[in-house]
C-alpha cells in the first residue's frame, strides 16, 4: 500500500493527534518505507514530502519508534543531500576535511 504525501493532510489533522503509540509507530514505519523507496529511486520531491511528514511524527525525545524514526530521517536526508556534493560539503565541511586528511595520512604512511 502506498501513501501519497498530499493525502496525509496537515500537521494538525485530528486523526494524527489521536493516534496511539503503537498506531503512530506503524504509521511512521510505513512512511519511512515509502520515503526510502523514493530516495532509492531518486524521486527527490516525493522523498522530501515524506521527510516533512515523518518529521512531524518523529522526535529524538519521543518514544522508541519516534527516536528511531528521527535518526532514520536524518540519514535519509543526508543521503538525499549527497546528490548535490557542493551543498553536502558546505553543510558538512568537517566531514569533507576529515576525509581529505585521512587520505593524505594513508598515502604518507602506507605508500603503494
Amino acid at each position: 500500500m502506498s501513501i501519497s504525501p498530499t493525502a496525509l493532510g496537515s500537521a494538525y489533522s485530528p486523526w494524527l493527534r489521536d493516534l496511539k503509540s503503537e498506531e503512530r509507530g506503524l504509521f511512521i514505519i510505513h512512511l519511512l518505507l515509502n520515503c526510502t523507496n523514493h530516495v532509492a529511486a531518486g524521486n527527490i520531491d516525493q522523498a522530501n514530502a515524506f521527510l516533512e511528514h515523518i518529521s512531524l511524527l518523529a522526535s529524538p525525545e519521543g518514544d522508541t519508534m519516534q527516536r528511531i524514526a528521527s535518526y532514520f530521517t536524518e540519514a535519509l536526508a543526508r543521503r538525499l543531500l549527497r546528490s548535490w556534493p557542493g551543498l553536502y560539503r558546505a553543510i558538512n565541511p568537517g566531514l569533507y576535511r576529515a576525509t581529505i586528511l585521512q587520505t593524505n595520512i594513508s598515502f604518507r604512511f602506507a605508500p603503494k
